[in-house]
């Protein structure tokens, strides 16, 4: 490997933008000879019409899919060198790793172009092997489960080729298969959005065009987040009525020993929180596997962050209360009943594809704990829930949730006020049952781990509360977490903090006091005593 000093990261953008504007090119002529396709098919039929849309669909489209997806990737290493280099090269450092990134991605790419050719011509399926009948209609995860695991491998591998929107949010069929076929309906989904974009300005629209370029964002937030690496996109869908919903994993969740899940809330939206996110549970996931390490245990993880429904947003109507019908409001639980039914699909679908009992933690943030609350009222295969900055899980009874005492957990910060407001059931920590975790500073095996004060806090990395969740989340010896110590005074939450805080601050003032006392009845007797003695 060569040395470079000095390296131009000016130069090395331009080379970025180069290659995203070939690989928007590409993805552009996929589009437009697909709708050639289309219009084509449109007026022919018989066999031939079969085989000439097989061999578009089979090899040609993905040919051309894979290699502007190899072109992207490209661009997105040589951005993320150039950020490396200036901060280098401000060091006065060495710097060869864009060289041989680009190397390897190119590699890489052409390796992909060869299999991909090579297997057009063995494996690749037509049209005639598409099962008889697709997925079961409002099938339960259980019912899509058996209809995936009795197709044979040459209809599954129809399936991805012809009806990828069949399998990519399919509750009930494995992780890989979901990846796939949403990573497939990528370049559909922006060329169905741009056309939309399109129309809605045509006609004036300002509204609709503004929540369909987020959705576009969203798309662009998805495919940076995938460009990571080690990512499942379990979850796309671009029919919401104002946001885009995904869900991403980091790891395998098909054969992951313990997996994670983790619900946000209010002012979550794809485009702006999904990078956040997953950056916080891939943080999360190593302290996981720091616990699994600890134990001497040789298991696996998987995180996933669920963005799988609307999360009400900071507008005009984020405390109206819905008298009027109106449903995107934090101050209502509409959305997030709507969102407990998808959540309660998607940890069940995780529960069928699987042949064996992975462990299940769900995590619900805010408005999130609320939908997750929803959720596990409707039975899931969850085993163990941490929630933290709750308004609420809209039932006062652990039982309603499908959890027993130990496996149910309420984190409440400080100064976080929103688990105080009681607006969609009793504040957990005043829910017998479940247990209260800390989210003050402390140390666990000589490590000082930071306190999380505010509601935004709970996922900071090297915190209390993160040790808590990876605690939970892998299955640790509950001795393992750090509990809360504050008294157990009947208030909410942060009104107890409060009161505690209160208590001491009166107890070291009644102390001095009592000192200061001290001080004067002995002076007194040192007085009384010197008058009697003559001293």
């Amino acid at each position: 490997m060569g040395t470079f000093v000095g390296m131009d990261p000016a130069a090395i953008r331009r080379l970025a933008s180069l290659l995203g504007g070939s690989a928007d090119q590409l993805d552009s002529i996929s589009v437009t000879i697909q709708r050639l396709v289309s219009d084509a098919v449109s007026q022919w039929e018989g066999p031939e019409c079969q085989d000439f849309v097989a061999s578009w669909e089979g090899e040609h489209r993905l040919g051309l899919q894979q290699a502007g997806a190899s072109v992207r990737l490209l661009s997105v290493t040589a951005e993320t060198n150039a950020e490396d280099q200036d901060r280098t090269s401000s060091e006065g450092g060495f710097f060869a790793g864009v060289v041989d990134a680009v190397k390897d991605a190119a590699a890489a790419a052409a390796v992909a172009a060869a299999t991909a050719a090579a297997r057009s011509d063995v494996i690749v399926p037509t049209i005639a092997d598409l099962p008889a009948s697709g997925p079961p209609r409002a099938g339960s995860p259980g019912q899509n489960a058996t209809w995936w695991n009795e197709l044979s491998d040459a209809e599954k591998a129809a399936v991805l080729k012809f009806h990828p929107e069949w399998v990519g949010n399919l509750d009930g069929v494995p992780g890989s298969v979901r990846d796939q076929a949403n990573r497939a309906l990528l370049p559909q989904y922006r060329d169905e959005l741009e056309q939309q974009l399109a129309d809605a300005r045509a006609r004036g629209d300002d509204d609709q065009a503004e929540i369909i370029q987020n959705k576009l964002d969203g798309l662009d937030s998805v495919e940076e987040v995938l460009a990571l690496g080690d990512r499942q996109l379990l979850t796309l869908d671009i029919s919401g009525e104002e946001q885009l919903k995904a869900a991403v994993a980091i790891g395998n969740v098909d054969t992951a020993d313990h997996i994670a899940v983790f619900t946000p809330g209010l002012t979550t939206t794809v485009e702006d929180s999904l990078k956040g996110y997953d950056k916080d549970m891939l943080e999360l996931r190593a302290t996981m596997d720091g616990e699994l390490d600890l134990a001497g245990r040789d298991e696996s993880t998987a995180v996933v962050s669920w963005l799988g429904y609307e999360a009400p947003q900071l507008n005009t109507d984020v405390l109206d209360p819905g008298f009027d019908g109106s449903s995107a409001s934090v101050a209502n639980d509409d959305l997030a009943r709507a969102g407990g039914d998808d959540l309660a699909g998607f940890y069940n679908g995780l529960d069928a594809m699987r042949r064996d009992d992975a462990h299940i933690t769900a995590l619900g943030h805010s408005y999130g704990s609320t939908t997750l609350g929803f959720a596990l009222q409707q039975g899931t295969g969850v085993d163990d829930a941490v929630f933290f900055g709750s308004p609420g899980l809209g039932t006062d009874n652990l039982a309603d949730l499908g959890l027993s005492e130990g496996h149910a957990f309420n984190m409440e910060a400080s100064s976080d006020e929103v688990g105080d407001a009681g607006q969609f059931g009793a504040d957990p920590d005043n829910i017998p049952g479940i247990d209260r975790l800390s989210t003050s500073s402390s140390e666990v095996d000589g490590v000082e781990l930071s306190e999380s004060e505010w509601h935004s806090e709970y996922l900071m990395d090297q915190s209390t509360p993160q040790h808590n969740m990876a605690v939970v989340a892998v299955g640790a010896d509950h001795d393992r977490l750090v509990q809360t110590n504050e008294l157990d005074l009947g208030l909410p939450g942060s009104l107890a903090n409060h009161a505690v805080e209160a208590g001491r601050d009166g107890a070291v003032w009644a102390g001095d006091k009592v000192e200061d006392g001290g001080r004067w009845v002995g002076d007194k007797i040192s007085d009384g005593w010197n008058k009697v003695t003559g001293g």
